[in-house]
């Protein structure tokens, strides 16, 4: 059996709590591809899951909005924009 396939059937059997891991994990860093595959039929029959990576998108597409917002804003003093973006690149190296 390859790497790939070990990785699906790990994957389709964690309990949920396993898989919101996951979902959070790939946030940071890339899943293998068995991983991502196996979180995709999980999230395919499970209600719950669905909804929690949903959730972890919205969250995603927020946060990128309020930083567009926090560029774009001119009347933001310069020390405290130089904290974000410092703060920002910090987080993204992590990525």
């Amino acid at each position: 059996m390859t790497q790939s396939v070990r990785d699906i059937v790990r994957v389709l059997k964690m309990p949920c709590r396993e898989h919101v891991v996951l979902l959070s994990r790939q946030i940071d860093a890339p899943l293998s591809q068995g991983e991502r595959v196996g979180l995709r039929v999980h999230i395919l029959y499970c209600g719950g899951c669905r909804r929690f990576a949903a959730h972890l998108r919205h969250l995603q597409t927020l946060g990128q909005t309020l930083y567009n917002q926090v560029e774009a804003e001119p009347g933001l003093p310069a020390d405290v924009r130089a904290q974000l973006n410092a703060r920002i690149a910090q987080v993204t190296k992590k990525n």
